[in-house]
């Protein structure tokens, strides 16, 4: 089961954006340990808004086009003040992709993926 971790990235200073993204990385690591696949665009894309010529929407239609291919989505705490995770939020709806609220996790049967 292919899982996408949401939640916020932006915050005041860069102390801040470091625990979004140590945040969304501990929940990865606590899927991917209890057998998950699992994307974490946290961790993928952290410190490349410093690069030119890529904008926060790049980011967004970026991370959209991974959770389109998830079974799941899992929302960590704070994403409703969070644009992106809003926007993440309601594509998954609109797609009918499996939306949990950390620490819910989707149900794994023995012997799946």
């Amino acid at each position: 089961m292919l899982v996408y971790i949401a939640g916020p990235y932006r915050a005041e200073g860069p102390e801040a954006v470091a625990a979004n993204v140590a945040r969304a990385r501990d929940v990865a690591v606590k899927l991917l340990r209890e057998g998950y696949h699992v994307i974490c665009p946290h961790t993928m894309t952290h410190g490349m808004e410093f690069y030119p010529g890529l904008d926060d929407q790049t980011f967004l239609r970026n991370g959209l086009e991974q959770l389109r291919v998830c079974d799941a989505v899992v929302m960590l705490p704070g994403w409703r003040n969070s644009q992106g995770s809003i926007e993440e939020h309601g594509s998954a709806m609109a797609w009918g992709t499996r939306i949990y609220e950390w620490p819910e996790r989707p149900a794994r049967r023995e012997g799946t993926e």
